[in-house]
C-alpha cells in the first residue's frame, strides 16, 4: 500500500558528510544546483526510507514519488541523491526528456561511458518527471526504453527513484499493463501533498532579491 508524506555500496574512507556537500560530487551526479543544499523532514516516509538508504541502496529497492507539481517531488529525490552520496559516488540524477534524449543520441557521460550505460549501472539513479518525456513519433520508442531500463535494474537491484504528476492509472495507459507490477517489484510508493513548494521559495526569493511583493 502507498504511503502518505507531509510534503556492493562501499562509504568512503573520509567523513561521508563532506561528500553530500561537496560541490564536486553533487556536480558528477548532476543534482541541480537549486537542491544542493535540500533536506529531508524529520519525520514522515520520507525521513523513514532515508533512515534506511544505505540498506535500500545495498538491496536495490528504489521509491515512486507521484503527486502534483509544487508538491516536493524533485526536492524530495535531490535530497535522497544528496544523502546517498555518504555511501557512494555512483549516484546520477537525471530529467526523464534529457533521459530518452540521451538514448536517442547515444550522448556521453563521460570519456569511457555513454549515458545509457551510466542509466544503467549507478548505484542510485533519479529519474525526474517521468511521463513528460517526448513521446509524439508514436513509435513507442520512449516509453520501451523507460520500462527496459527499470526492468534492468530492478533485476539488477540497483535502487532508483521515479518522480512523476501520473498516477498508477496514468503509468499503466503510459508504459503498458506490466509497469505497474515491475514498479511495485522494486519500489515503494509514497504519495507527495501539501503546500505548493514553488510558491514559499518565491517568498523566499523575493527577500533575497530585496525586491518588495508589491513593486
Amino acid at each position: 500500500m502507498a504511503k502518505r508524506a507531509n510534503n556492493t555500496t562501499k562509504k568512503f574512507p573520509s567523513d561521508t558528510r563532506w561528500h553530500s556537500s561537496n560541490a564536486v560530487f553533487l556536480r558528477h551526479a548532476r543534482i541541480p544546483p537549486l537542491y544542493w543544499e535540500a533536506e529531508l523532514p524529520a519525520a514522515g516516509a520520507l525521513a523513514n526510507f532515508a533512515a534506511q538508504l544505505e540498506g535500500n541502496l545495498k538491496e536495490g529497492i528504489g521509491l515512486l514519488l507521484t503527486g502534483p507539481n509544487g508538491s516536493g517531488k524533485t526536492y524530495a529525490s535531490c535530497a535522497l541523491a544528496r544523502q546517498a552520496l555518504a555511501f557512494t559516488a555512483r549516484v546520477l540524477y537525471i530529467p526523464a526528456p534529457d533521459m530518452v534524449q540521451a538514448f536517442i543520441k547515444h550522448s556521453k557521460f563521460d570519456e569511457d561511458f555513454l549515458m545509457e550505460d551510466a542509466f544503467r549501472n549507478r548505484v542510485l539513479l533519479v529519474i525526474d518527471d517521468v511521463g513528460q518525456e517526448y513521446r509524439g513519433s508514436g513509435s513507442g520508442f520512449s516509453e520501451q526504453n523507460v520500462v527496459n531500463l527499470i526492468r534492468y535494474r530492478i533485476t539488477y537491484k540497483r535502487a532508483t527513484i521515479l518522480t512523476t504528476n501520473m498516477n498508477i492509472e496514468q503509468l499503466t495507459e503510459t508504459y503498458g499493463k506490466g509497469f505497474a507490477s515491475l514498479l511495485q517489484q522494486g519500489m515503494v510508493t509514497i504519495l507527495m501533498s501539501g503546500a505548493d513548494r514553488r510558491k514559499e521559495g518565491r517568498k523566499e526569493l523575493l527577500e533575497k532579491s530585496g525586491v518588495s511583493r508589491n513593486s
